[in-house]
C-alpha cells in the first residue's frame, strides 16, 4: 500500500526545487493533486471493506484485518492533509 503522505510530501518537495516556492507556499499550492491521494485510498478502501464481509470461513478470518487496513487508509488520508502539509 502506498502512504498518503509520502505523495504529499514529494509534491510539496518538488514545488520547492522545481518551482522556487517557500515551504509555506508549496504546501498550499499542494491541494490541487489532493484529488489523485483521494482516488488511492478510496480504491484501497474499496478493496478491504468487502473483504471484511465475505460470509465464508476465510471471511471469518480477513474479519478484522479488512477492517483495520481500511481505517488505518483514512486515518493515513487525514494526516496527509491535516499534519502533513
Amino acid at each position: 500500500m502506498i502512504d498518503d503522505a509520502i505523495v504529499v510530501l514529494e509534491n510539496i518537495f518538488r514545488f520547492v526545487e522545481e518551482k522556487g516556492m517557500s515551504p509555506f507556499e508549496a504546501g498550499g499550492r499542494n491541494r490541487r493533486h489532493r484529488l489523485a491521494v483521494m482516488a488511492t485510498t478510496f480504491s484501497l478502501v474499496v478493496i478491504f471493506i468487502p473483504v471484511s464481509f465475505m460470509s465464508s470461513i476465510s471471511g471469518r478470518f480477513l474479519y478484522q484485518f479488512g477492517i483495520t487496513a481500511a481505517v488505518a487508509v483514512l486515518v493515513s488520508l487525514l494526516v496527509s492533509f491535516t499534519l502533513t502539509p
